[in-house]
């Protein structure tokens, strides 16, 4: 059986991470974790990537269930990054290079549609996480990265995919991390994964998805007008600010929404489509 296909550690395991984005997923291993239904053999860190321009509901979400970790006694650790700040002040400095997020783009000539690559993850989420799972090896093993024992697989990662999610697997690029899957291994699928929070008597998390996410549709995005302010101020800023990254190398305009309209046009328009949702992401695209 492959690694990924069990909840068992390896001989050369020393510490799990959690990768705990606050979305259903993640926040499913979380609660098993909670109950019981899930045991850890091996130290565990609980590592939330906090990017800057977070759904406001999901940060209430990790704010709660982060108070329930201390009360079982899990280390929970949050690392904060600033990707909203960032990429603002790289546009107003026009900065040539940035780690940027998968805007949509418009052909300037055939208003053909395309998308960035993904980068902001990596940048903002993957590296600040290994980054705490690398400090907290030091603590519970004394294991360096200068350590010969630092190469061996011994950091197992947990995520959040489910089984009908299987195709999103992938190895990682760091020899130290080897990445395990409690919901394939249990062959848990979206479906089940609700029942379980029926069955706990726990709501579903809110969708945990940055502001200004390519992946948020219309009706999205009108929900956030409508009842999140502050996080539509956020993505707006943040579209405002994409639309000539020329001095970037992007030839192209940049959107944040995929109908090649500024939010601010959406929004004068009444949000136009937003009677048929269309979330391209449930899960959260970031965690490749």
């Amino acid at each position: 059986m492959s690694k990924f296909r069990s909840c068992e550690s390896t001989p050369e395991t020393l510490l799990t991470s959690l990768s705990f984005s606050g979305g259903t997923g993640s926040g499913c291993i979380a609660e098993m974790l909670l109950n019981g239904d899930l045991v850890c053999d091996t130290p565990l860190v609980i590592v939330t990537a906090d990017p800057g321009m977070e759904n406001s509901q999901t940060y209430d979400y990790v704010a709660e269930m982060s108070d329930r970790f201390y009360e079982k006694g899990f280390d929970h650790r949050i690392v904060k990054t600033d990707l909203y700040g960032n990429f603002l002040a790289a546009v107003k400095r026009k900065d040539t290079r940035f780690d940027l997020p998968p805007f949509w783009t418009k052909n300037r000539k055939t208003g053909k549609r395309g998308r960035l690559m993904q980068k902001c993850t990596g940048a903002y989420k993957i590296a600040p996480m290994q980054r705490v799972v690398r400090k907290k090896l030091q603590e519970v093993a004394g294991i360096s990265t200068s350590s010969k024992r630092f190469q061996q697989n011994c950091v197992r990662t947990w995520i959040g995919f489910s089984k009908d999610e299987i195709s999103r697997i992938k190895e990682p690029k760091q020899k130290y991390i080897w990445l395990q899957y409690p919901l394939v291994a249990m062959g848990m699928t979206k479906s089940d994964v609700f029942k379980y929070y029926k069955k706990i008597n726990r709501p579903l998390p809110p969708r945990s998805v940055c502001n200004a996410c390519f992946a948020n549709d219309v009706s999205h995005f009108k929900e956030m007008h409508e009842n999140r302010p502050s996080d539509w101020e956020q993505a707006v800023a943040v579209d405002d600010a994409c639309r000539d990254l020329s001095f970037m190398r992007v030839n192209d305009e940049c959107y944040v929404s995929s109908t090649l309209k500024s939010l601010r046009q959406l929004c004068d328009e009444g949000f136009p489509g937003s009677e048929k949702p269309d979330i391209m992401c449930q899960t959260g695209f970031c965690f490749l």
